[in-house]
């Protein structure tokens, strides 16, 4: 099915896709290779397809689980990714490899940790994590009260 897609397909668009396949569909080997690459600041992507890659990796398809063992190595890096990385590689590290918790107030823990060391960062990044932070506490809110209906 693939294959005839690619046929078909006569833009770029089949590239990108390809990067969100291999990530969904990629071994344990192969995860691991792929985080230690976007961490790296050296990172064999362009900013761009390392975005459709993270896509992929951090898919719902991917069972949470699988996810999971890289969520505490997310929080270790990021702080570092935000203050060295170029900001559209660091924009996609944070907007797509963003740890999915199935409980909201782990993120928000997370998230409130990160915030604390906000003068480590640029304004850019401390509007946005705050900002983050507030949509997340807004969202968090909106779940409880839905759940005592």
């Amino acid at each position: 099915m693939v294959e005839k897609m690619n046929e078909e397909d006569t833009t770029d668009s089949k590239t990108e896709y390809a990067k969100v396949h291999e990530a969904i569909t990629a071994s344990d080997e192969r995860r691991e290779e792929l985080f230690n690459d976007y961490m790296n600041e050296e990172c064999t992507m362009s900013y761009h397809m390392a975005a459709r890659s993270m896509v992929g990796f951090n898919s719902k398809y991917v069972p949470h689980e699988v996810r999971e063992k890289y969520h505490e190595r997310f929080w270790s890096n990021i702080e570092d990714v935000l203050k060295t990385r170029k900001r559209e590689m660091a924009k996609a590290i944070w907007g797509h490899l963003n740890p999915r918790y199935s409980n909201k107030e782990d993120y928000i823990k997370k998230l409130e940790d990160l915030v604390t060391r906000l003068e480590n960062l640029d304004a850019y990044w401390q509007k946005n994590l705050k900002e983050d932070l507030d949509m997340a506490h807004r969202l968090n809110k909106v779940l409880k009260f839905a759940e005592e209906e």
